[in-house]
């Protein structure tokens, strides 16, 4: 995979959720976390006072701009992010969800009782609750691990890679 600095516009809820910033920063800290080079395009840091018609234009040109568009869970309760959510769709344009919450429980290989990592190693990804190829000790078995987690990363990284496909096309 190149090393190409992928654009991702972070969406969620900004309309009546007091701790947006803070939210918007924690998805941003995260998604740096998994990919450092991604150049990140965050509606939050957008100035205060315009209308909601103003800010929908300006998302919907950074949402062009992207590679691809990462959703918080607080997407689904706001408006503004559905709508961006449809536009993706309607546009053909990468998107993914990231939910950000403590792990429940984060269940080791069965064989060498290590938690396997996870993400992209040879462009191959592991689903939940699949047979799986224990990263650690090599052994196939079933691997549990907390649903988000694993939904987040495994989103995460599949959704990177189609960005950077789409963008090499």
């Amino acid at each position: 995979m190149k090393n190409y600095p992928v654009k991702i516009y972070i969406a969620g809820k900004i309309s009546g959720n007091p701790n947006y910033k803070e939210d918007f920063a924690n998805l941003r800290e995260w998604i740096l976390g998994k990919y450092l080079s991604s150049k990140i395009l965050n509606p939050a840091s957008l100035p205060e006072g315009m209308t909601a018609a103003d800010y929908m234009r300006i998302c919907l040109a950074m949402i062009d701009s992207s590679d691809l568009v990462v959703f918080s869970e607080s997407a689904n309760n706001s408006k503004g992010a559905i709508l961006e959510k449809e536009y993706c769709k309607y546009v053909g344009k990468t998107y993914t969800t990231i939910v950000l919450r403590e792990a429940d429980v984060i269940v080791n290989c069965p064989s060498c009782n290590r938690t396997p990592s996870i993400g992209c190693e040879n462009e191959e990804y592991f689903l939940i609750d699949s047979d799986t190829r224990c990263s650690c000790c090599g052994t196939f078995s079933k691997i549990y691990r907390t649903k988000s987690d694993l939904i987040n990363e495994w989103n995460f990284f599949a959704a990177v890679h189609a960005a950077i496909k789409n963008y090499e096309v």
